[in-house]
């Protein structure tokens, strides 16, 4: 994978990890509807994912 492609992919997952992190955040709702998307579990695997991301970028940087 090319470093553009790298680097975009690292932000994409950065801003879906932020994502996540904030629709895990809300309060729940007591008498609404239940949630059915597993947000922070959704969270943890874009951070994984970014961190993989991140590190694939910094080994293309330090390359020759």
């Amino acid at each position: 994978m090319g470093l553009e492609i790298t680097a975009v992919l690292a932000g994409l997952f950065l801003a879906a990890t932020v994502f996540c992190g904030w629709r895990g955040a809300r309060p729940p709702k007591v008498l609404g509807e239940p949630r059915l998307v597993p947000w922070r579990a959704l969270m943890v695997g874009c951070f994984v994912a970014t961190l993989a991301f991140l590190t694939h970028l910094v080994t293309l940087l330090k390359a020759p």
